[in-house]
């Protein structure tokens, strides 16, 4: 399956015609931001829309940004209930969606202020150590469970997807990269589950360190780890091609490159995948290049970049230093 993510595109937008053409040219499966202010009424316009044309919408629900924006472990209660009021208006209105898409991020604030120039490392430690609390990891992982089954309700089924370090946790159970960035992930029996695994994005941030290519070697490697544990239900987000919440995500301007993170993903044995984002498809001369580039794509297992494996081995080494030092002082 082939999905695609739309953030930032008005429902109005997301109406017409040709946006309708579009997703139905390349079968794209698509997954709208619902944000608090969102018109229900046009939503479920548009959600009858694209069941019309055969496909399956899903509806990305997200929170204010005071709350955090993204569900994570200190808001998930507080997201299933809103999930659950979406799907019963959703209901209400004969327009169910076909998925939940459940987008695992650590709080805003706490994003801008990782991200802010100049921080202090102490600081960026001290938020990052105050993230790892295990007790109250497992109390989300229940909640979202009991979500989990609020929504099946409903019929639907959910999509979850979290930063792409979560999936180095697959390796031997221990939820470290979960915890440190408050995403309650993989103990949750999602009907699909994925990392993003975004090179525009890893290659632009780095400032030259790694490249898209070192990017898609280490993505490689996290998509095995997917595949093995998930099976089927493993998913792979990518891209970037637009801008999303942070406004200053890089993109990638070939489609060509797009499609090389496909075909790693295919390579790895993971079939359910997304682009990201919608919203930097629309309008474009050569939409069609792009999604067709991605659908097209043959599996093709990456070369290992030497950056990529010093990276893998770097990370190997933290880790286990990390799981050990928690290990002593019982956190985890």
């Amino acid at each position: 399956m082939l999905r695609v993510w739309s953030e930032h595109l008005d429902v109005a937008d997301l109406c017409q015609k040709d946006v309708l053409d579009l997703l139905d040219q390349g079968r794209l499966h698509p997954l709208v931001a619902v944000k608090p202010e969102a018109d229900l009424d046009a939503l479920g316009r548009w959600l009858r829309l694209v069941r019309e044309r055969g496909l399956e919408p899903g509806i990305w629900p997200l929170l204010t940004d005071a709350q955090g924006y993204w569900p994570s472990e200190r808001n998930a209660q507080a997201y299933f209930d809103r999930v659950v009021a979406l799907l019963e208006d959703l209901k209400a209105l004969e327009a169910p969606p076909a998925w939940v898409a459940v987008d695992l991020e650590p709080p805003l604030e706490q994003i801008h202020g990782l991200r802010r120039e100049g921080a202090p490392p102490w600081q960026v430690l001290r938020t990052l150590r105050g993230n790892l609390d295990s007790q109250r990891f497992e109390r989300s992982v229940q909640v979202c469970r009991q979500g989990l089954e609020r929504v099946r309700c409903f019929g639907a089924k959910t999509l979850a997807v979290t930063l792409p370090m979560a999936a180095h946790d697959l390796r031997d159970g221990r939820p470290l990269w979960q915890d440190l960035f408050e995403a309650p992930w993989a103990p949750v029996s999602w009907d699909r589950a994925g990392i993003m695994a975004y090179g525009s994005m890893v290659a632009g941030y780095s400032r030259g360190l790694l490249s898209v290519e070192d990017a898609r070697a280490i993505h490689y490697r996290l998509f095995r780890h997917l595949a093995r544990h998930f099976g089927p239900r493993a998913h792979a987000s990518l891209g970037v091609t637009g801008v999303g919440k942070l406004g200053d995500e890089p993109a990638y301007e070939d489609p060509a490159e797009l499609a090389a993170d496909a075909a790693a993903a295919r390579a790895a044995g993971i079939h359910d995948l997304a682009i990201f984002c919608l919203d930097g498809l629309v309008g474009r001369a050569n939409a069609g290049q792009w999604i067709q580039a991605v659908a097209n794509a043959a599996p093709r297992k990456p070369p290992m970049t030497r950056r990529a494996l010093g990276m893998r081995f770097g990370a190997a080494t933290a880790r286990h230093i990390a799981v050990a030092a928690l290990m002593g002082s019982g956190t985890t």
